[in-house]
């Protein structure tokens, strides 16, 4: 009886587990269904969804990120463009100001050179002569032993205390006595006052000559200068009279315009342009007109290159102007881009 009793219950246990395993099975055969059916269904929407999406959708998204893009890239671009544009000009302007600055340095040295050489020439004036009593060509040959009042002296003296006095004279000439009064009143009278004793009526008559011709030299220079002087500020005052066109196109207003807006900004900047190039036209024939007297006068020498010889360029004008074109040439190119991507 036992025995039949453990079997019942064997067999009873066997079939209890076969029939969670059944349901087990039957769970994951559903499980399998449901997902197949999802799978289906994704497939379907896949296949109906999938391609539009490719054909419109996705087109437009990437047009969308493109545009995007360009317009912060752009943004960007054109910002740093603007400051380089903006420094370019406050640069370009430091060149002006400094031409300007070298221009008064040199009016108000030859100024004063001119001055002392007056000076000199009164000094000279009210000297008195030493009679040789030789003839008028023999009178140039001093004899150093000369037992005479040494005149001559005298006026080596006061060209010192005058002329050589100018301040900043050694900075610009770093000379001695001899080169000094050589390279300005000429060789032969050089020679004369630097070996000589006695100033005779000749010597002294040769004299005043030379230092007339000198004074009317730093006249005739200073004038050049001065006319030199007012051609860099008129330039100045009209580069200065275009600088707003540069901020009606900076960076932040650009990008809000509208189209209509962004044409006026173009159309403004092609006038400045040619108020520009005009303005480079009218500099050029000025300092051309200007080179020819001081070529006539000084033998070949060249105004802007000796005036401007410690700055970066010789022609601080001109490269201002032509600085300030290609800025504004920079600016029109913005300004179209920012036309295009409208339309």
């Amino acid at each position: 009886m036992n025995v039949i009793l453990f079997s019942m219950k064997v067999i009873t246990a066997q079939y209890l587990k076969e029939t969670v395993v059944t349901r087990q099975s039957l769970a994951g055969v559903r499980l399998i269904g449901i997902l197949g059916c999802i799978s289906a269904v994704g497939l379907l929407f896949s296949s109906l969804v999938v391609p539009r999406f490719v054909s419109i959708w996705l087109p437009q998204f990437i047009n969308s990120v493109w545009w995007f893009l360009q317009v912060m890239v752009g943004k960007v671009v054109y910002c740093i463009v603007d400051r380089e544009c903006i420094a370019g000009a406050i640069f370009a302007g430091g060149y002006v100001k400094a031409a300007l600055d070298e221009i008064e340095e040199e009016r108000e040295f030859t100024k004063a050179e001119r001055d002392a050489l007056r000076t000199f020439k009164d000094n000279v004036s009210s000297m008195s002569t030493h009679s040789t009593g030789m003839g008028e060509s023999n009178a140039m040959l001093m004899q150093t032993n000369s037992d005479s009042s040494d005149t001559l002296e005298k006026v080596r003296r006061r060209y010192r205390n005058t002329v050589m006095s100018v301040p900043g004279y050694d900075t610009i000439y770093d000379e001695g006595f001899d080169e000094s009064f050589t390279a300005e009143f000429g060789e032969d009278l050089g020679i004369v006052v630097k070996n000589g004793s006695q100033l005779t009526p000749p010597i002294k008559q040769m004299l005043l000559k030379q230092v007339s011709t000198s004074i009317s030299e730093r006249q005739q220079h200073l004038d050049t200068v001065t006319t030199e002087q007012d051609s860099v500020t008129k330039a100045e005052s009209r580069l200065s009279e275009l600088d707003p066109l540069f901020e009606q196109t900076n960076c932040q207003k650009l990008h809000h315009c509208s189209f209509e807006d962004l044409v006026e900004h173009n159309e403004a900047l092609e006038r400045t342009l040619n108020k520009h190039e005009q303005i480079l036209v009218n500099r050029q024939h000025e300092i051309h007109r200007n080179n020819q007297s001081v070529q006539r006068c000084c033998g070949g020498a060249f105004l802007q290159e000796y005036l401007y010889r410690s700055l970066e360029t010789p022609f601080p004008v001109l490269s201002t102007i032509l600085e300030r074109i290609a800025a504004i040439e920079e600016r029109r190119r913005s300004v179209i881009k920012s036309i295009s991507r409208r339309y």
